[in-house]
């Protein structure tokens, strides 16, 4: 089918998509960091697997995050300095979770005359599970310890754009 009898079927409002998205799949590569956290520095890389059954609906089939964790120098200089012998902080190992996707909003945007930005603004709802640890940090030797590790239950969501 042509792209104008497709925009025309399935009466599109945002002519000349840069492409549509039913029946195909979406490999996304993924990194990130969780800010504002005093005790952990958490970096993430990872990746999803996308299956769109709409250009509104998908199904994120598989979100999988690899976590590069450490605790921060503040955290250890907090703990040696007040001679707290007993501070636990859960620590993020990976999570891999399983999405709805909504994608309601596509557009174009022109900038600069002739140059055109496409954007896809969609959120995300879902489940899964983490895989995580229980530290301990004190003053006195080993000042880590792991005192728990497993897999916990996780609710995702979100929103986003392309």
């Amino acid at each position: 089918m042509s792209q104008a009898d497709y925009e025309r079927e399935s009466q599109a409002v945002v002519r000349n998509k840069l492409y549509y998205k039913p029946g195909k799949f979406e490999v996304t590569g993924t990194a990130g960091l969780l800010p504002y956290d005093d005790i952990n520095n958490q970096y993430f890389v990872g990746g999803k697997l996308s299956w769109h059954m709409s250009d509104t609906w998908g199904w994120e089939v598989i979100d999988v995050q690899k976590a590069f964790s450490s605790v921060t120098a503040w955290a250890t200089n907090l703990v040696n300095s007040k001679k707290i012998s007993n501070l636990q902080t859960p620590r993020l190992n990976y999570s891999i979770s399983s999405n709805l996707l909504f994608s309601p909003f596509y557009g174009k945007l022109r900038i600069f005359g002739s140059s055109l930005v496409y954007f896809d603004i969609y959120s995300a709802l879902g489940l899964g599970f983490a895989g995580t640890e229980t530290l301990k940090l004190s003053d006195t030797a080993p000042n880590q310890t792991t005192v728990r590790t497993g897999f916990d239950p996780m609710i995702n969501f979100g929103v986003g754009f392309k």
